[in-house]
């Protein structure tokens, strides 16, 4: 059954009667209520068993809750949350903190009066502060506040909760409210002291270069970081890296390691960042360089020189730069203190870093930028910078060990398989080296030397013991420079080259383009060309309208052989054999 309630001037409302069985016994329970006799009794509706006994009415009141599902009766719940908060409080005095904060929490759970919930936020507070829940005390503190902003106890235990929590810049501004709220309150002033002290401490240590160094450091090696993150610390630290006070402190902090630990990342730009820290840290400092020589180690060094990638390629040569310069005493940089007075013999790390180079001019593992790198620091560093300086050792050694090696750059062929990688300006920059390693020489004796080596090298043609496919594109080549009056000059000259030549042709083969190479050949040097007929009246016109006329060399003319008529009567018997062998052929 359902009754019908109607208000004057509003419709019919149907109320459950289930509810109005509820507001009767409530009604009829409210007038004897005695909160002096009051106990509690566990049930399902209310977590913290509130039911009184001994009252008329409230059985049935509690039984209806539990089976409608609908709450207890208002004034009843904040009794009961009083009470709870008061046994709370017995609870701290006795320093059962736990006990305490369930029957806070409980409380919390009842009520909805702004003023007890404050307390209560505030009483729990008090006991995250004792069981050292730091960030709960904190958050009940700041809903403590949030009802009432004057609150001094909550934003003080806040206060407390938030220098446990190391956030002293917030923990000084609620200190700061509470001095201003009670102004002669001695424990808020020598609070507010001890932050100012603490937050002065904290910013010293913040900005202090080790400080600085290690957050770098943790960001970079820490796969989880922003990129953008990551790419502000890495420029930050290479900064850092060209500052003395700063290069000094990433050494001591174990920095080197820690750079270390970024080349074995692998990635392009935290190897860029890791290479060119180092080379700022051993810009003009020679111990601090030698040490990260010896760390690094300069094989490792000149492998990421190696690399495709121009510029890490770069960026690893200016590192090598910077230790030689650092070692060579290049750098110029006035030494003071334990720097001025540390001797260091740093020949033998010198050589070692020219040995390494020489190595990477002929190691097909080498990128053409890194040899072209690896040219660029031996033109800059072997030769003597003034020739006043009498010694010229590097240059010496220099041509002992690597000429040859420096040589087989300059006659690389690109067409061929076997050609190492190279750039546009590979073999140039060889012959850079070349001529100013020539002109490094301070005697006779050391040219002839240089000579002969060259000579050996470049006489390998005469070498029967060359693969005929090698010898093949020799003469190749060689049918192509004797088109040059000069080239095909000093050529027939060169009797055991000729000789070679011609042995060659005899040699049976079923690669017939020797023979064909071997032919032009010696129809450059002979001038057996087939003439055209040039017609006079063509050439006056082509004069008249200022077009170029190709003039013939002296050498090439009627009746004219490379070298001169006493070379055919010389390389007769020798043609004749050559002759013999095209038509075996």
């Amino acid at each position: 059954m359902e009754r019908q309630d109607r208000v004057a001037g509003q419709p019919r409302a149907t109320v459950p009667s289930a509810v109005r069985r509820r507001e009767s016994a409530v009604q009829g329970w409210e007038k004897s209520l005695d909160l002096g006799v009051l106990e509690r009794i566990p049930s399902r509706q209310n977590p913290h068993p509130t039911l009184w006994r001994g009252k008329p009415g409230a059985l049935a009141i509690q039984q209806e809750a539990d089976r409608t599902g609908l709450p207890v009766f208002p004034q009843m719940a904040e009794a009961e949350a009083a009470q709870l908060k008061e046994e709370g409080n017995q609870h701290f005095q006795r320093q059962d903190y736990k006990a305490a904060t369930k029957s806070y929490s409980q409380a919390l759970k009842l009520t909805k009066d702004k003023a007890l919930l404050a307390t209560l936020y505030r009483n729990r507070a008090a006991c995250g502060l004792k069981t050292e829940s730091y960030a709960q005390a904190a958050s009940d503190a700041s809903r403590a506040i949030d009802i009432n902003s004057a609150d001094i106890k909550a934003l003080y235990r806040r206060c407390q909760a938030l220098e446990r929590l190391g956030k002293l810049d917030q923990a000084f501004k609620d200190v700061q409210r509470c001095a201003t709220l009670e102004p002669r309150n001695q424990n808020f002033q020598e609070t507010l002291r001890r932050l100012n002290t603490s937050i002065q401490e904290q910013l010293r240590v913040q900005f202090s270069t080790d400080s600085r160094v290690q957050t770098m450091f943790e960001i970079l090696l820490n796969e989880n970081s922003e990129a953008e993150k990551r790419e502000k610390a890495a420029n930050n630290l290479i900064v850092l890296g060209r500052e003395e006070a700063g290069a000094e402190r990433i050494f001591q902090s174990n920095g080197v390691g820690l750079l270390l630990q970024l080349l074995d990342t692998k990635k392009p730009e935290l190897v860029l960042a890791a290479v060119r820290t180092l080379s700022g840290m051993c810009s003009g400092h020679r111990a601090r360089a030698t040490a990260i020589l010896h760390t690094v180690r300069i094989d490792r060094i000149c492998s990421l020189m190696a690399v495709e990638n121009e510029e890490m390629s770069l960026a690893v040569c200016n590192l090598l730069q910077a230790i030689i310069d650092s070692l060579s005493g290049e750098d110029k940089r006035e030494h003071r203190g334990k720097e001025e007075a540390l001797v260091l013999d740093t020949k033998k790390d010198l050589k070692q870093i020219t040995s390494h180079l020489l190595d990477m001019l002929v190691s097909k593992k080498v990128s053409g930028q890194g040899r072209d790198q690896a040219l660029n620091l031996l033109n800059k560093n072997v030769p003597r910078k003034d020739l006043a300086i009498h010694d010229n050792s590097r240059t010496i050694y220099v041509v002992d060990n690597g000429l040859r090696k420096i040589l087989k750059v300059v006659g690389q062929v690109p067409d061929l398989p076997s050609c190492l990688p190279l750039t546009d300006n590979t073999r140039m920059l060889a012959s850079i080296l070349i001529n100013k390693l020539y002109d490094d020489l301070r005697c006779d004796p050391e040219r002839d030397h240089f000579r002969k080596i060259c000579e050996e090298y470049i006489t390998w043609l005469c070498n029967t013991a060359i693969d005929t496919r090698t010898r093949r594109w020799a003469v190749e080549g060689l049918a192509y420079l004797t088109l040059d009056a000069d080239v095909k000059d000093d050529f027939v000259q060169d009797i055991p080259a000729l000789q070679a030549m011609f042995e060659l042709a005899k040699a049976r083969t079923s690669d017939k383009t020797i023979l064909y190479s071997v032919a032009n050949t010696l129809v450059n040097c002979t001038n057996s060309y087939d003439v055209k007929e040039v017609v006079p009246e063509l050439v006056q016109l082509a004069k008249f309208s200022k077009q170029h006329v190709p003039e013939e060399h002296p050498k090439v003319g009627p009746g004219q052989l490379g070298g001169g008529w006493w070379w055919w009567g010389n390389c007769a018997a020798k043609t004749w054999g050559m002759l013999c062998a095209l038509r075996r052929q």
